[in-house]
């Protein structure tokens, strides 16, 4: 895995009872990339590039070549204050398909109520815009089947492992193990935020 810089701050935001900082979610990512081993199949985008793309209403500033080659790609979206660069809600827009040939479809991977639906809408019609894009995204996302969080702090948590399921997805192809393509991408019923948590930070310390 690429060597990912991660502050005390970050390394923090991973004890019970708080919000995840980017840093952390950029690490798991970046995590999640080494882990599917596929850079041909799978793309994790970097948050702060999702949010520089976003901020500026300009795909062109993110890696839309490396997106429109691939067949899954993982989108962190987020409610941003405008102090800084740390999401209040974090969700995943899911880019699906089975060759590049044809266009992704779009799903929503939302632990709160679907609460950044009008988000995830926006950027998927900035991706659009893009020239370079446009034969490849979809106009509309559909919202999947996902584990629901039970405070208002954990949804980093729910789109790290969202990452992280689909790296082990991808990696379990790899291997032989499953199929990629028997349909749209199941997540498990139930996701342990807790867990979550202790787990990187024994990794991280």
């Amino acid at each position: 895995m690429s060597r990912i810089e991660i502050n005390e701050e970050d390394v923090k935001s991973l004890c019970e009872g708080h919000p995840l900082m980017e840093g952390v979610i950029n690490y798991v990512f970046a995590k999640a990339a080494a882990i599917a081993q596929r850079p041909d199949v799978v793309y994790f985008l970097d948050p702060a590039v999702a949010h520089t793309m976003y901020a500026f209403e300009d795909a062109s500033l993110g890696p839309v070549d490396e997106i429109c080659r691939v067949l899954i790609v993982v989108i962190p979206i987020a409610e941003y204050k405008a102090v800084d660069f740390n999401g209040v809600h974090w969700s995943v827009l899911l880019l699906q398909r089975t060759s590049v040939n044809v266009p992704f479809d779009a799903f929503r991977l939302d632990s709160l109520n679907d609460k950044n639906e009008d988000r995830c809408l926006s950027f998927l019609h900035l991706l659009y815009s893009c020239s370079s894009c446009e034969d490849h995204m979809p106009r509309s996302s559909k919202i999947m089947k996902f584990p629901s969080q039970r405070n208002d702090v954990d949804c980093g948590c729910f789109v790290c492992m969202a990452a992280l399921h689909v790296a082990e997805v991808v990696k379990n192809w790899n291997d032989g193990v499953t199929g990629l393509f028997d349909g749209p991408l199941e997540f498990p019923h139930e996701l342990d935020a807790s867990l979550f948590r202790r787990t990187l930070l024994e990794e991280l310390l």
